[in-house]
């Protein structure tokens, strides 16, 4: 057994390999009780675990109007924050069903945390969800946010 206590509390990636001089499987067997390897002395099991990153915080959203001669754009203005604790997202998807199936955006981490959707139609209801993404793809669970409808003149 190899102890290790972090020093920080946050989410880590570990990775444990195991090699010995009998050698390894690339297959564990767990019983409940003991865990067990078969294979020759170039077998190596390695396994790889990727804690999901925290969700975004502080999400808040508005609708604007920007007019110009021939038309008037709706824009919907998400903004959020990074997670102040867990695993630090490297991006952030966002999604127009609660289902995250309607991808409608992917933002890097290290950019401004803020998506805007043009064109919108008048006096309609959006909602969107944010979630979290890390190095090793696995997310968060989601943020929805709801843009009210604005009645327009």
């Amino acid at each position: 057994m190899a102890p290790h206590t972090y020093g920080i509390e946050k989410s880590y990636t570990v990775t444990l390999t195991v090699v010995n001089t009998a050698g390894t499987s690339t297959s564990q067997t767990f019983t409940g009780k003991t865990a067990s390897n078969n294979g020759g002395s170039s077998a190596i099991f390695s396994q790889v675990i990727d804690i999901p990153p925290s969700s975004p915080i502080d999400v808040r959203g508005f609708q604007k109007e920007c007019r110009f001669p021939t038309q008037t754009d709706l824009i919907n203005v998400i903004k959020w924050s990074a997670p102040t604790t867990g695993n630090m997202p490297v991006a952030y998807r966002i999604y127009r069903d609660a289902a995250l199936t309607d991808l409608i955006a992917t933002i890097s981490a290290s950019s401004e945390l803020e998506f805007k959707d043009h064109n919108r139609k008048k006096n309609k209801m959006y909602t969107y969800y944010i979630v979290s993404v890390s190095a090793l793809d696995t997310i968060s669970p989601s943020v929805s946010i709801i843009i009210p409808k604005v009645e327009c003149s």
